[in-house]
């Protein structure tokens, strides 16, 4: 694929923190399934697979791309049709996928996502919601919009409050915020009782080891770590390499390996790029392709949106 086109520094970006989102999902897909850390790969026709974090975040890209902005029936048509939830290397958590089936029988999006199937924090409304931080260059817009598309499939505040806390990492992120210093502004951010706790945790976590800050991730002793923490911890701990971020984030939360992975190597890629990643991999990610379309839509939506004339 003509993998990352010369294009100005802006559009760069988007493709960039998209194809990285793309990357991370392909590390954490298989840790999610076989709760090993560092299971290999999942190759399809000599790729990568993508799960479900990857397509709906490039879904969300199209749409806001498409409708010039966000907007949730359009992004719950999208989910409807071409969500792939049946196929098993997608991942889709239950609950996700009961809403989106809701969506195809018929039910509006806000009767869809009432759904019986929790099992603590999911964590795809908010590993999905990287394009709105792309897009929007308010930062009160872009949180608001991060709820937003969360609310067409979750309904547990929990969840939805992951979702808006993570565009304002991504969105302080792309606008030079130190690593270090990115806890401490969620932490002031968080409602969420059990998010800001973990937020505050995370400022002593620099340099510790894995085992240890996986413990101290977890919301309740002996717990699993929560994915948004970790991703953050992974970040934290490698902000110039979004696949050892990937890595690590998939490591200390094996369960949410997928949503963890994607989280922290976006984050990584919003710092400072992709330099340090082999182009050799990147080439062989089966949504590559997509997620660097789908990365120069949503840049020309994003100039016309802000009242500049579209680039060629």
């Amino acid at each position: 694929m003509p993998l990352l086109e010369p294009l100005d520094s802006a559009a760069r970006l988007f493709q960039e923190v998209l194809l990285a989102a793309v990357l991370g999902d392909a590390v954490g897909l298989p840790v999610a399934m076989t709760g090993a850390p560092g299971a290999p790969g999942i190759v399809v026709d000599g790729l990568y697979a993508y799960g479900s974090i990857a397509e709906m975040m490039l879904l969300l890209a199209e749409s806001v791309a498409e409708n010039c902005g966000f907007n949730p029936r359009g992004y719950a048509e999208a989910l409807a049709s071409r969500a792939d939830v049946e196929n098993p290397l997608r991942l889709y958590h239950p609950a996700t996928a009961a809403a989106i089936n809701g969506i195809r029988r018929g039910k509006p999006w806000w009767e869809a996502r009432r759904q019986p199937l929790q099992d603590g924090p999911r964590m795809d409304a908010a590993a999905r919601a990287v394009p709105i931080a792309l897009f929007y260059r308010s930062r009160r817009v872009a949180a608001s919009m991060a709820e937003a598309q969360a609310l067409v499939t979750h309904t547990s505040s929990h969840d939805v409050e992951a979702a808006r806390l993570y565009v304002i990492a991504l969105y302080e992120t792309l606008r030079g915020l130190s690593p270090r210093r990115l806890a401490g502004v969620l932490a002031d951010e968080a409602g969420d009782p059990v998010l800001r706790e973990l937020m505050a945790r995370l400022e002593d976590l620099a340099g510790e080891p894995l085992g240890r800050a996986a413990r101290l991730l977890a919301p309740v002793p002996g717990g699993d770590p929560h994915p948004f923490a970790a991703a953050l911890y992974a970040y934290m701990e490698s902000p110039g390499n979004p696949l050892e971020a990937a890595r690590t984030a998939a490591a200390v939360a094996p369960g949410s390996a997928d949503a963890a992975a994607a989280m922290a190597a976006a984050l990584a890629a919003a710092h400072g790029g992709l330099e340090a990643v082999d182009p050799g991999l990147l080439g062989r990610l089966e949504a590559g392709s997509w997620a660097l379309e789908a990365g120069r839509r949503l840049y020309q939506a994003a100039r016309s949106r802000h009242g500049e004339s579209p680039a060629s």
